[in-house]
């Protein structure tokens, strides 16, 4: 459980602001993944995998209510970023393979999320921030888990041009985030919450390694 009751700490030099779009900018990330994870049920045929991904949407709406309840004792939700949005929009409207909304939200999402959850669990000062992180970082870590063993089997049945096409749509979601990362935050913010491109790139890196392990990619 987390301790509601400790003071709400916001980074020396962030601009309060700033804080909120962070959270807010995640609370909706979390909305999307509801929606994705609800599409996604009604279009598998895989019983066990239906099951676990009710139980993921169970998990992420928990997150939700946590990051709005934290941005409460704060200020507002602002809304989501344009970008990030119509991004959000662009992989709803997938209409191929269900391998592909698994591999965005239960590989790119979830693996990204924890890299950065670790990171300011490390770096950000608040102990509600902490704590409420690291409970959400366990059940990241089984969502890139069932991710992994889902793909695993499922992808390397599917034929090589479904493949390329999957795999050319997820780089033009990554480099849409890439631009919707461009210009976040002040610039004083910038340096503690912003994730830059050269690292992003490095990431992206790391994740092909994973997509040639799922056998998506040679």
């Amino acid at each position: 459980d987390i301790n509601w009751n400790q003071p709400i700490i916001i980074p020396e030099g962030v601009d309060r602001i700033d804080y909120l779009d962070m959270l807010s900018q995640l609370y909706h990330a979390e909305i999307f993944v509801i929606e994705s994870c609800s599409r996604t049920i009604s279009s598998m045929e895989d019983v066990q995998a239906k099951l676990f991904l009710c139980t993921q949407l169970y998990g992420e709406s928990c997150h939700a209510h946590a990051y709005k309840k934290y941005i409460s004792k704060i200020g507002e939700l602002l809304p989501i970023n344009s970008k990030v949005n119509e991004l959000f929009q662009s992989t709803l409207q997938w209409d191929g393979s269900v391998c592909a909304s698994i591999i965005v939200v239960n590989i790119l999402m979830e693996g990204e999320d924890l890299n950065q959850q670790n990171k300011r669990i490390q770096t950000l000062p608040c102990p509600v921030f902490k704590e409420m992180y690291s409970l959400i970082t366990r059940d990241e870590s089984r969502h890139t888990a069932f991710g992994h063993i889902y793909l695993s089997d499922k992808v390397p049945a599917l034929a090589s041009l479904e493949k390329g096409k999957i795999f050319n749509w997820i780089k033009s979601l990554w480099q849409g985030g890439e631009n919707a990362n461009e210009g976040r935050y002040s610039a004083e913010s910038s340096k503690i919450l912003r994730t830059s491109n050269e690292e992003l790139g490095l990431r992206f890196n790391e994740q092909l390694k994973v997509l040639q392990n799922i056998g998506l990619i040679k």
